[in-house]
């Protein structure tokens, strides 16, 4: 009852338009979620070339055309009338140059025959003949016939592929017209045919006073879904507020495209489990198991809200039912749903048939990133926790597929229309380490192509060149991390493992995010799932009396580890713990098989502190503390990254900060680093005070200095140090207090923001190396 299209299931969702086509229809409703449009068309030698045109516009943006033959094949339809003086042999030239010039173009799904046969007076034997005729010159794209009066299609049905009606009630008779006539043809034709229905989207002159509301326009294509059509096209679009006139009435077209994009699995490969109803009048209810879960469609027909019951089938193991466009779960009530519905409303339940979901594959135990299966979404057709930039190309779009998947039931789909002009992907930010690698990995596939096509290119020159070296001759995609880096890779179409190791030295940028992205850059379709970020290497310390015992950790899994202690090369072989006595910076690197798989560079700094327990006089906050009450004599040094683990912050409070160094020591240096980064409203102390004392209960002060440079660092991160060097004191407690300006100060906004102080090991007598 459906159609495999590039070896996919695939539920055309689209729209009638009018020649000549508007140049931008096919980009604009692409990406409002439609796959498929119709133009009507006279077949003439002087339009072949604007006809191949939004051909060629069509297959760049993978939308697919229902091409009109109307003309010289079987009347009808929208101004595809042909001049009277044409014999039938002159309708057969033309015909058959039509469906040569256009029978192996990849944006062909069907050759659409005749439009309402019975209204217009055609006979089933002639359109029998002329399906024959095209049959033999094209065996491969069905044909179509769309009735107007269904109890008729019967006697067409050798002249057809496909059966298609066009009720049209509002606002004469009843929407449930649309859920009868569907009801109808499927009956008429199960399991030989597929239906497809062309919901009203006009109105207000002729026989329709008016436009269908959204609302109607819900109910009734939901009727048609309910009911088994496997095709919506609407009748008609004429951007951008000609037909609908209702701007808000083709919205909730492109609403409906977007959430049966999400359920073409279930529409077009789910088992009907005949036995879940509604008890509750005018509530048309469509059940279908698919894979891990029953999906429950349900639909209105009345223009009044309803409180409802549906009746399942069966008990099951999951308690909830998930409203998957509402972005909401309700209780079961056993084996029953109940909820409410708005008038010419429509609801979609998804309930887990079993505890385990198949289909699943494990992810990286380490991995940072949010939604790596690209599972999680709210909106239909969009992945959660992404930005999009577009790169000049309209049309280009970025939708989940709900029919193609490496791991989980959804991937990303992006197309690309034209070369580098597509859309670039920035997902959700990682929260990672400065001075670490982490590896991005993502697994991917293009699209297999058909027969070689190549749009007609104006610049022979370009397309000679690209030709004769091989350009364009792959897909391919680039993957990076916000600016640090990017990777280009070729594309494959089986799916395939990509990854990179990217080196964190700094944070770029104003925003201090890392963002994972991806972008097609080669003209084609992708998919792209799997999306993981994880470190290559982990580090943990231990501090002992007056060292820092330092572990690696190989969290890639492949290679060996290799570390330095003295700026020279990685070439020392990591087996046990690294022992650091001496401020110094450590490098390791994980190598297999001569090249370099990930990388670590870490500061550390030993002095008389190392280890001593502090007391905080105000707690400093659960988000930002580090290691806890040690993490400021821990011997590691934070980045000017204010998420990098190593800051303690102090939201609106002051630091207070008494150090216990157990015993009585000589004192030279006391140094400790602040941060400031405006955009996160992290400022640096407006005073800084140190003072000593030797029973902790008496201090004296031995550094004081109060900050004015504040407004003149700007918006980017800065790490900053205060340094006392003193002569001939010796304590055995040291108190740091710095003073936060509790709220933004007059010379940055907004007023009344609570203001953040973060604080870096306090060093105590740096005991540097040589």
């Amino acid at each position: 009852g459906g159609l495999i299209v590039d070896g996919e299931p695939f539920f055309p969702f689209g729209f009638y338009c009018y020649s000549p086509v508007q140049k931008s229809i096919a980009e604009e409703e692409t990406v409002n979620g439609f796959n498929m449009m119709s133009p009507y068309q006279k077949l003439e030698d002087k339009t072949l070339d604007a006809r191949r045109d939004y051909m060629d516009r069509c297959a760049r943006l993978g939308m697919k055309v229902h091409y009109n033959l109307l003309s010289v094949a079987g009347g009808g339809g929208v101004g595809s009338g042909r001049p009277g003086d044409l014999t039938p042999h002159q309708k057969r030239v033309l015909l058959a140059k039509e469906i040569e010039e256009f029978k192996d173009h990849p944006a062909l799904l069907a050759w659409y025959v005749s439009d309402e046969p019975v209204g217009h007076g055609f006979p089933p034997e002639a359109l029998i003949d002329m399906y024959n005729f095209i049959r033999k010159l094209d065996p491969y794209h069905p044909l179509t016939i769309v009735f107007m009066t269904p109890a008729k299609a019967r006697e067409y049905a050798d002249a057809m592929d496909i059966v298609m009606a066009d009720p049209y009630p509002v606002p004469t008779y009843p929407v449930t017209d649309v859920g009868r006539v569907t009801a109808r043809l499927k009956k008429e034709f199960l399991m030989e045919k597929p239906v497809w229905i062309v919901p009203q989207a006009f109105g207000g002159n002729e026989s329709w006073r008016r436009e269908p509301t959204a609302a109607e326009i819900r109910s009734m294509t939901y009727q048609a879904l309910v009911k088994g059509a496997t095709g919506i096209q609407y009748f008609v679009r004429h951007g951008s507020n000609f037909f609908p006139k209702s701007v808000v009435a083709w919205n909730e077209c492109s609403n409906i495209a977007h959430e049966v994009a999400e359920l073409t699995p279930e529409l077009t490969q789910g088992t009907l489990v005949s036995n879940v109803k509604s008890p509750t009048s005018g509530i048309y209810v469509r059940a279908l198991k698919y894979k891990d879960y029953l999906t429950v469609i349900a639909v209105n027909v009345k223009n009044k809200p309803v409180k409802y019951q549906i009746q399942l089938d069966q008990t099951y193991p999951d308690k909830y039912a998930r409203l998957i466009f509402e972005n909401r779960k309700l209780r079961l009530n056993g084996r029953t749903i109940n909820d409410m519905i708005e008038g010419y409303g429509s609801k979609v339940y998804k309930i887990r048939l079993k505890k385990e979901l198949a289909g699943i594959r494990s992810i990286h135990s380490e991995n940072m990133f949010y939604n790596s299966g690209f599972e999680e979404f709210h909106s239909p057709g969009l992945v959660s926790g992404v930005y999009a930039r577009n790169h000049g190309g309209p049309g280009a779009t970025y939708f989940l597929d709900s029919r193609v998947s490496y791991e989980g039931a959804h991937s990303i789909r992006m197309v690309t229309p034209v070369d580098k002009k597509g859309v670039g992907l920035s997902f959700y930010p990682i929260v990672a380490k400065v001075g670490y690698s982490v590896t991005l990995s993502i697994w991917a596939k293009s699209k297999k192509e058909g027969p070689a096509w190549e749009p007609f290119e104006p610049n022979f020159l370009k397309r000679l060149i690209e030709y004769s070296f091989g350009f364009n001759q792959s897909q391919r995609f680039k993957m990076g991390l916000a600016g640090i880096a990017y990777k280009e890779f070729e594309l494959t179409t089986e799916w395939k493992n990509y990854e990179m190791s990217v080196f964190i030295d700094s944070i770029p940028g104003r925003t201090a995010r890392l963002n994972p992205s991806i972008e097609l850059l080669t003209k084609g379709t992708a998919w792209f799932d799997q999306l993981e970020v994880y470190p290559d290497m982990e580090l943990s310390s231990t501090v002992r009396d007056t060292i820092v015992e330092v572990k690696l950790k190989n969290i890639k899994g492949k290679g060996e580890i290799y570390y330095s202690i003295d700026g020279s090369m990685t070439d020392i072989p990591y087996s046990k713990s690294i022992l650091i006595s001496k401020s110094m910076e450590l490098n390791a690197a994980i190598i297999d098989n001569g090249e370099e798989k990930g990388r670590l560079r870490k500061d550390f700094v030993i002095h008389e502190g190392l280890g001593a327990r502090l007391v905080f006089k105000y707690p400093y906050s659960r988000r930002f503390r580090s290691s806890g009450s040690k993490a400021a004599t821990d011997g590691q040094i934070a980045s000017s990254y204010y998420r990098d683990g190593l800051w303690l912050g102090f939201l609106e409070k002051d630091v207070v900060a008494t150090v216990d160094l157990k015993k009585t020591i000589l004192l030279k240096e006391i140094n400790v680093s602040f941060l400031q980064y405006l955009r996160q409203y992290i400022l640096l102390p407006q005073e800084i005070e140190f003072s000593i004392s030797m029973d902790g209960k008496n201090f004296e002060t031995v550094y004081s200095v109060s900050d004015t440079s504040q407004f003149s660092l700007g918006q980017m991160p800065n790490k900053k140090s205060y340094t006392a060097y003193l002569k001939n004191k010796e304590a055995r407690y040291l108190r740091i207090e710095a003073k936060n300006h509790g709220t933004t100060p007059e010379w940055l906004s907004p007023a009344g923001k609570k203001i953040w102080l973060f604080m870096d090991e306090i060093i105590i007598n740096n005991k540097k190396g040589q």
